[in-house]
């Protein structure tokens, strides 16, 4: 059986963030809650795709701000349910726990192949074609929060 990658992206996540400007402009207690809540919504984020993953048998290789790779699945066949798996429960992440009101987005490649165990500060500098190939693919796929995800992964 082959492994599978996870290549997933949060998806215009920069621009959910408020700028200092726009955050000044707010005022310091207003500024101060939102800065709260950004974090504390890709902070949870963040959480929930550790669980959501590790429920399939993956493990998160590495997270470099808001993507996020994973490896380690028995089968393609368990990459692509877990894929399946992040978009339908982002839907109800968004509507339970995201804590900033504007939805989250991700796309997800998928493709075989095996990554090393490499040192961790050493992850976001590997180079390995199955990386680049899930990275390029889900640069194709579109966003998605939801069910309707045939087209996504």
């Amino acid at each position: 059986m082959a492994d599978g990658i996870l290549n997933i992206d949060g998806f215009s996540w920069s621009l959910l963030k408020y700028s200092e400007e726009y955050l000044a402009a707010l005022g310091s207690e207003a500024a101060d809650a939102r800065r709260k809540a950004e974090q504390e919504t890709f902070k949870l984020y963040h959480t929930r795709l550790r669980e959501w993953v590790e429920s399939h048998g993956g493990r998160i290789w590495t997270t470099v701000g808001d993507c996020t790779i994973a490896d380690g699945f028995a089968s393609i066949d368990e990459a692509v349910a877990t894929a399946k798996t992040i978009q339908r429960r982002l839907t109800d992440f968004n509507v339970f726990e995201n804590a900033i009101q504007t939805p989250l987005f991700v796309r997800i490649g998928v493709a075989t192949g095996v990554l090393p165990d490499v040192p961790a500060q050493e992850r976001g500098e590997t180079a390995l074609p199955a990386l680049d190939e899930a990275a390029h693919l889900q640069k194709d796929c579109p966003p998605r929060t939801g069910p309707n995800i045939s087209r996504g992964v």
